[in-house]
């Protein structure tokens, strides 16, 4: 089956008159005549209509992205008529359902057109130089529908290339095949005159589309990324795809990335390939969401097995799904070589300061993160640091743990990629089945060998604070922070470019002195403010407070800010001074450095 297609001429559009003698009762034609006003074309021809009424819906959400994002909103223009032209009665029942009084009539066009500006993993976008599309913010269906999908693509008259992980019609590459409405939801399609690149890993034929310029090197990018394909693949022991597509647009300004069962669709920073620095960032990103070809399409919470889009599906296991994904992104680097061991020990310390710093670790357990996160993680706003972890923040952080726990608890013998390993054993034949939370920890269980309910009740359904130094004093490495040993003065808020607070901490000296997020500082003490709380800060004693002129809401107020010294944490990871060989083994093995 031709997966991925390189067209250098336009092939001429078929009829909708031949899909007919295909039989096929959902078929689409999806065309852009002008497509600088970002909309999409399309007609949807049902046949073989058995009822006096068809209801269509579209999606509200798209699976890897859980907000419900109203795709609906974006609809124009809905239409239907019969095969002879004449129009009939359609009426909108809901936010995103429309019901078609078609009597007799066993035959149905309807007719809307889309409007896609978007620039994301997970919306559409068209311009005059491609189409990016996202099937869940583009495509009507019928309710209840369970057969195939067939699509039409109309290219714009520049545009020769279609990239999918849809199945192609054997004689014209631009009609689309579905087998049915989750795999149709789940292959972005991109547009346009890119030249895919052929990469070969993993045991996989590989397209990567790279949508615009950027300052990459091709050869380097193909290298890497084979080397990212090989080192999952070898995680998890099996490649399940036959082929596989990347799909990354690069932007001005934008990162991201979702996940899907034989492609991925991101966006980047066209200029963040260099230097070496942001160029890992990128690398990351191939990294997490290819790991998510087993962790999140293969292996899923069950209330993720089997999808119903038009509502939210809550689950407390996103910190496994994203988390982990996230932990093993950049161990996944190096363990390919294409990042330093202190690059590595440097991203851990980050991660686990970004974690332990944020006052909402006190207040929202990461399963409480993974339910909540179709109002909260999506929409986060001001004080969202106060009250919410990230779960794939504090999930990654959790999975380190997990990792060491299991290698000095086994000697070495094993460790968290065993968890993975079984998992993807248990569910790849069927993912539509998935774990649930009470088998994931009977596995880890299984592997680490001893009861882990204590770990699970403190620290994924609690939220006891973590302390990480014992999992790393067990592999040889002395996990200091001298940011809590030496404290500092604190104001307790953060400023933008222009002067007004963005964040204020909950319990520290801002908060207590009145200030909130929009105040607009004017002056500290009588001078004008500097835009540096840093060089504020610098310039008082510790128990002296600051008079703060603020104007909110047009008004001018003036508070008493009394800064204060406060401990926050500054992790450094190092090889312990008297860490044993037997340490320094697992050590080695958990950067597999041995290899």
């Amino acid at each position: 089956m031709v997966m991925f297609r390189i067209v250098l001429t336009v092939i001429c559009f078929i009829g909708l008159n031949v899909l007919v003698s295909a039989q096929v009762a959902v078929q689409y034609a999806i065309s852009f005549p002008e497509p600088w006003t970002h909309y999409a074309q399309v007609e949807l021809r049902l046949s073989g209509l058995k009822k006096d009424f068809t209801t269509v819906e579209m999606a509200a959400w798209t699976p890897g992205s859980y907000m419900i994002r109203d795709y609906a909103g974006l609809v124009e223009s809905v239409e239907a008529f019969s095969t002879d032209g004449q129009e009939i009665k359609i009426q909108k029942t809901a936010k995103d359902r429309w019901q078609i009084q078609h009597g007799k009539s066993t035959v149905v066009v309807l007719r809307y057109q889309v409007y896609c500006s978007e620039l994301s993993p997970r919306s559409s976008y068209i311009d005059r130089e491609h189409a990016a599309l996202v099937p869940a913010a583009l495509i009507l269906y019928p309710v209840s529908y369970t057969g195939p999908f067939e699509l039409v693509i109309k290219p714009f008259k520049e545009w020769t290339t279609i990239s999918t992980a849809l199945a192609a019609n054997s004689q014209d590459p631009w009609i689309l095949l579905a087998k049915n409405l989750d795999e149709l939801l789940d292959s972005p399609i991109e547009i346009g005159t890119h030249k895919p690149l052929k990469i070969q890993a993993g045991g996989v034929d590989h397209d990567f589309v790279m949508q615009g310029p950027g300052n990459y090197d091709t050869s380097q990018v193909k290298s890497d990324v084979a080397a990212i394909i090989n080192e999952c693949t070898e995680l998890f022991g099996h490649n399940p795809n036959t082929e596989f597509l990347f799909i990354l647009n690069n932007t001005d300004n934008s990162y991201g990335g979702l996940e899907h069962l034989a492609s991925t669709n991101m966006i980047y920073r066209r200029w963040g390939y260099a230097p070496p620095s942001t160029y890992e960032v990128f690398l990351g990103l191939i990294s997490h969401e290819y790991l998510h070809v087993w962790n999140g399409k293969r292996i899923r919470p069950i209330e993720l097995s089997q999808f119903d889009y038009g509502q939210e599906m809550f689950t407390r296991s996103l910190w496994i799904v994203e988390g982990f994904t996230s932990y093993y992104d950049d161990l996944i680097l190096r363990r390919a070589g294409l990042i330093t061991e202190a690059s590595y020990l440097a991203v851990a310390e980050s991660n686990l300061n970004t974690a332990l710093n944020r006052p909402g670790d006190a207040v929202q357990s990461v399963a409480e993160s993974s339910f909540d996160a179709w109002i909260k993680y999506y929409k986060g706003n001001e004080n969202s640091s106060n009250s919410t972890v990230s779960y794939y923040n504090k999930g990654s952080v959790i999975a380190m743990a997990l990792d060491l726990d299991i290698l000095a608890s086994t000697a070495g013998f094993k460790r968290l990629d065993d968890v993975m390993r079984e998992l993807y054993r248990r569910y790849r034949e069927h993912p539509e089945v998935g774990y649930s939370e009470a088998e994931f920890k009977a596995i880890v269980e299984e592997i680490i060998g001893r009861d882990m309910t204590d770990f699970f009740d403190r620290y994924v359904y609690g939220t006891a604070p973590m302390d990480f130094k014992p999992y790393f004093e067990r592999i040889g490495v002395t996990l200091s922070d001298p940011g809590m040993d030496y404290p500092s003065l604190v104001f307790g808020a953060s400023v933008d470019q222009s002067n007004k607070i963005t964040r204020v901490v909950r319990d520290q000296p801002a908060s207590k002195g009145g200030l909130q997020a929009g105040d607009e500082i004017l002056s500290v003490s009588g001078y004008r403010f500097s835009g540096d709380l840093k060089v504020e800060l610098g310039r008082i004693r510790d128990g002296e407070s600051m008079e703060i002129l603020v104007s909110r809401d047009k008004r001018i107020l003036s508070m008493t800010v009394r800064p204060e010294k406060i401990g926050r944490h500054d992790f450094r990871l190092s090889i312990a001074s008297n860490a044993t060989e037997q340490q320094l083994q697992l050590y080695r093995k958990w950067l597999n450095m041995d290899q």
